[in-house]
């Protein structure tokens, strides 16, 4: 802590900092999931609820084809 704020580090790194300073970093994950149809969301106010997409059982059973 410093100034009564946490910072935080990934796993052996000595690089701490506050917490927004992660926010966005698996964003390209997700973007990619949602694009191939993996994960859907349903936006409730400032909120992401995730569920399965169309291509979800695909990518289940190993049918899904890459692009």
């Amino acid at each position: 802590e410093i100034n009564g704020k946490p910072y935080y580090s990934k796993p052996n790194q000595n690089n701490w900092q506050i917490g927004s300073a992660f926010r966005g970093q698996h964003s390209g994950f997700f973007n990619s999931a949602k694009l191939a149809g993996i994960i859907d969301y349903d936006k409730k106010g400032n909120q992401f609820i995730m569920k399965p997409g169309p291509n979800y059982e695909k990518y289940k059973s190993g049918d899904l084809k890459a692009l």
